[in-house]
């Protein structure tokens, strides 16, 4: 497995903490500009406190799993504040 596969894991294996509302809870797209070498992240943060219900990332690909990782990070972070959960 990749790291990238490694990232997305590890931000949808928080849906075992929070639960899950919405069919696009934890979902994640990934989508590449080929005219300006930009990427663009969709998360979806329907059960993460304190996120909307779709966060978006805009990186580069060099930059990519740095800002993803950056990202999750926070999103445990306010998964974690936001305990307990039922």
């Amino acid at each position: 497995m990749n790291e990238l596969e490694l990232l997305i894991k590890r931000f949808q294996s928080l849906k075992e903490i929070t639960g899950t509302n919405k069919t696009s809870s934890y979902s994640v797209g990934i989508f590449f500009d080929p005219w300006n070498d930009t990427v663009a992240i969709e998360l979806g943060g329907y059960d993460i406190p304190n996120w909307s219900r779709h966060e978006y990332i805009k990186t580069t690909r060099k930059n990519l799993l740095k800002d993803l990782e950056e990202k999750i990070i926070q999103a445990e972070q306010d998964v974690e504040q936001g305990k307990p959960y039922e």
